[in-house]
């Protein structure tokens, strides 16, 4: 992936380069022409053909300014896209032998519009533990909101279902988004949920990340155990 990103950024330059020899090339023809032009203006109809000449000249020229330009923004953007790129390899690189490595899911299995992406980063990065994130009092699915969200536990069993294709794996805690009520509310919902899944529960902006946390070395203690086991 770096020697694809290099070589790629060397291609830019080369491109930039051969711009810039691009518009200098017009800007010594616009000059020629004039020079040209302007030793032999007499009469006025040179004075109207030399005129049109200039002004037709400047105006292919502006052209061409302006596509270097959305041409140089295109190759500015494409830089940005491989530094972001090399800085994603280099962080990939360094943090390759962590024990823990923290995914963040996208959309919702139980979202009609956007459950194959959720399935695709849950299939493509084969979890060991998952934390089930929700708002309380969503019922509905946003954007399409004649589809009901099922209650927690169903949405849980879905999704320990679907990410046991390959190995064992399991919801270890609940990250609650209690935003829209008040706090005696999202502390009498943090211990309903509790109860109902016999999970860890935390709205981590109102109560703190702890019982998470703990809940993600538990876990690691376990697979780490299991893992030992087989050897």
């Amino acid at each position: 992936m770096v020697e694809r990103g290099v070589q790629e950024m060397e291609e830019v330059e080369g491109l930039q380069e051969t711009l810039a020899k691009d518009l200098e090339n017009q800007q010594e023809i616009l000059g020629g022409k004039r020079d040209a032009e302007e030793t032999d203006v007499g009469t006025p109809i040179k004075k109207r053909k030399y005129a049109r000449a200039t002004a037709g000249i400047k105006k292919e020229l502006e052209k061409r300014e302006k596509a270097l330009d959305l041409e140089q923004e295109h190759l500015d953007k494409k830089m940005q896209a491989l530094n972001e790129r090399e800085e994603f390899t280099r962080q990939t690189l360094e943090n390759e032998q962590h024990d823990v490595l923290l995914i963040e899911g996208q959309g919702s299995l139980v979202h009609p519009s956007h459950s194959a992406v959720t399935l695709g980063i849950l299939h493509g990065s084969m979890p060991h533990a998952l934390v089930l994130c929700y708002e309380v009092l969503r019922d509905k699915v946003t954007g399409v909101e004649h589809v009901a969200i099922p209650d927690l536990p169903e949405v849980r069993r879905i999704v320990e279902v679907m990410s046991n294709v390959h190995h064992d794996c399991e919801v270890i805690g609940v990250s609650m988004n209690s935003r829209r009520v008040t706090e005696e509310e999202a502390l009498a919902e943090q211990q309903r949920v509790g109860e109902l899944l016999n999970l860890p529960v935390t709205d981590i902006f109102r109560f703190g990340r702890e019982s998470l946390v703990d809940a993600v070395l538990e876990a690691r203690e376990r697979f780490l155990a299991a893992v030992s086991g087989l050897e």
